[in-house]
């Protein structure tokens, strides 16, 4: 055992020492491989071939996200696992031994190292292998920079999975962005509350939209990295895969989802500098599960957008 791996383990043992007097009990210490053998099998599928029930989706998620919290804890001890694991996953991809637990092993990579992670996240949110894992990478990531969410570019429809995390302002924003990014006046259209719907209305008689997106130079992607902060207490002001899942399953008070509520927002370009602040109103539809934004200065919003993405791209040059 090296010296960063003991002094790691009195810690352990220390904290499990004043646990133990208020009446907790003991748990031996889980190693760093020990935890990353448990994000290498994430899912625990039923027998037979059947769907895995909401219940068992939660479970398993709970399981990982606590490993992969109690793995970036261990501090130093954590690293040679990491290190070894992201390398070995930006050099064989799918091929990887570690593919199969890769979304939480970023998730745990962003907590241990924080904003030292971000330059190896970024690499990977483009990397081919990973498509179908942006939004975790993405969640990564704005856990590295300490924001509330970021969008790296390219996602497809985000579909959120409502079984036992409802959808909250957070997500309603990601859609929108996204769907500017890609230029899908349709989508943008879907998302959007009474007030923002009559705002894009006026914005497409008045306004040339094109105008509201960046122009981007020759060589450089036709999307752009933006991020945001909500200023804000509580769960909402954290990533998706960032909030702690104990609070989710079954603890759906009603009263943490008003019908519409305005969030200080601060926005970033894809390194995390701040590059523009707008109040977002969203608003609630389809009971507590569903929220749009609703901004009635809708062309302000997406003029911060613009300058965000422009601000992103030109630091991609």
């Amino acid at each position: 055992m090296t010296r960063t791996q003991w002094c790691a383990w009195l810690v352990l043992v220390a904290s499990c020492v004043l646990l133990s007097g208020r009446g907790a009990a003991c748990a031996r210490a889980q190693s760093a491989s020990e935890y990353m053998d448990s994000l290498r099998s994430p899912w625990r599928r039923p027998a037979g071939g059947q769907n895995m029930s909401c219940g068992q989706v939660y479970e398993d998620s709970l399981r990982l996200q606590r490993a992969a919290r109690s793995l970036a804890a261990l501090g130093p001890a954590a690293n040679p696992e990491l290190g070894r694991a992201i390398d070995s996953l930006e050099n064989d991809g799918e091929r990887s031994g570690d593919f199969p637990g890769a979304g939480w092993i970023f998730m745990a990579y962003a907590w241990n190292a924080g904003r030292s992670a971000y330059p190896r996240l970024c690499a990977l949110a483009h990397h081919p292998a990973f498509a179908n894992l942006t939004s975790m990478i993405d969640s990564a990531i704005a856990v590295s920079l300490n924001l509330t969410s970021y969008v790296s570019g390219p996602h497809g429809p985000l579909d959120v999975f409502t079984c036992y995390r409802p959808e909250e302002p957070r997500d309603a924003l990601d859609k929108l962005i996204v769907a500017w990014d890609e230029n899908d006046t349709a989508w943008l259209a879907e998302h959007l509350g009474p007030q923002a719907e009559t705002a894009l209305a006026t914005l497409r008689e008045k306004t040339d939209l094109a105008g509201l997106r960046p122009q981007f130079s020759r060589g450089v992607a036709a999307t752009a990295a933006i991020g945001y902060r909500f200023e804000v207490p509580g769960p909402w002001s954290q990533p998706w895969a960032a909030e702690p899942l104990e609070e989710a399953w079954g603890k759906v008070d009603a009263r943490r989802f008003p019908k519409s509520t305005v969030i200080d927002t601060f926005f970033t370009d894809g390194a995390g500098r701040t590059c523009g602040e707008h109040l977002v109103e969203f608003t609630r539809r389809g009971g507590p599960l569903e929220y749009t934004v609703d901004a009635p200065d809708l062309g302000g919003l997406l003029r911060v957008l613009k300058h965000c993405a422009t601000q992103s791209e030109s630091q991609a040059r």
